[in-house]
């Protein structure tokens, strides 16, 4: 993870510093509704994500899909909760909203979800165009 973070150019200071702010702004009452249904929903097979097994994990991922509903003004994205997951497996909160966002940047991904998800598909033709050419040149 730590590759990840050097290669992202991560500036600590003021990734807590947006991770913190992000915190403190408001989310609708039907957002935090949405986030804990999906928390329940997140790998449920394992306990770590359980609010009854363990608040910890829970908290973590409840805070992060908190900072991530009010980044960059998207609201809350269904489904980011098994990115957001995964990252908490391997690093702290701050690290996971850093590289999820970083993410979002560098693919360009918030032109997906504006329009009701319109440029879904221009966004996977771009994806396996890319992928092809590295993976199968030939075809």
């Amino acid at each position: 993870m730590n590759i990840i973070i050097k290669n992202l150019n991560l500036n600590t200071n003021e990734l807590m510093k947006n991770y913190n702010l992000t915190l403190k702004k408001y989310i609708p009452y039907e957002t935090n509704e949405q986030i804990e249904k999906d928390i329940t929903r997140t790998f449920s097979n394992f306990s770590y994500f359980n609010k009854k097994a363990d608040l910890n994990g829970y908290d973590r991922l409840h805070r992060l899909l908190i900072a991530l509903s009010t980044y960059d003004d998207l609201g809350y994205i269904q489904g980011i909760n098994f990115i957001a997951a995964s990252f908490l497996w391997h690093c702290d909160e701050e690290y996971a909203f850093a590289i999820v966002c970083k993410l979002f940047d560098i693919l360009n991904m918030k032109n997906i979800f504006y329009n009701n998800l319109s440029n879904v598909n221009i966004k996977c033709d771009q994806f396996y165009e890319n992928v092809l050419k590295y993976e199968k040149p030939h075809i």
